[in-house]
């Protein structure tokens, strides 16, 4: 459990109108992040940093949604449940259904600001954390395509 020093950063932080989660398991927390990040900040770089036209690609956004899919089934075959579990769950909502909610998504200032804008400012600690998740999906029976796929696409 969290000792008082962390409840107290997290209780000043919601007052300060941040959403806070506590983990107990950041390992699979920081994984599971890779897995998703990774995959979107590919697709930014496939699609030259333009989030109007990433969300008008359904080639992409598919890959995006099967790489990151595969993410987590790597992370699972590895023994490591995704954290947090609502994410896996976002991402098996059927690719009919999720891949127009993540185009919407990519037309919203937030992800200009959070996705793009960071990907672009962070391509070498995305292009390493991209490297190092391959890296583990090497060492697990899943066969990892897609995440490759998008990979070679954004140019590494």
């Amino acid at each position: 459990p969290p000792g008082p020093a962390v409840l107290e950063l997290a209780a000043a932080a919601g007052r300060a109108g941040f959403p806070v989660a506590l983990s107990g398991r950041m390992d699979a927390w920081q994984k599971t992040h890779v897995a998703m990040v990774s995959p979107l900040a590919n697709a930014v770089y496939a699609s030259s940093g333009d989030l109007p036209a990433l969300s008008r690609d359904r080639a992409i956004l598919g890959l995006t949604i099967d790489a990151v899919r595969e993410g987590m089934a790597v992370l699972r075959s590895l023994g490591i449940e995704p954290e947090p579990r609502r994410l896996e769950r976002v991402f098996s909502t059927p690719k009919a259904l999720l891949s127009p909610v993540l185009a919407a998504l990519l037309r919203t200032r937030w992800a200009d600001t959070v996705i793009a804008r960071h990907a672009l400012s962070a391509r070498a600690e995305m292009r390493m954390l991209a490297e190092e998740f391959l890296g583990l999906a090497d060492s697990s029976p899943v066969e990892a395509g897609a995440l490759r796929r998008l990979s070679d696409l954004a140019g590494r």
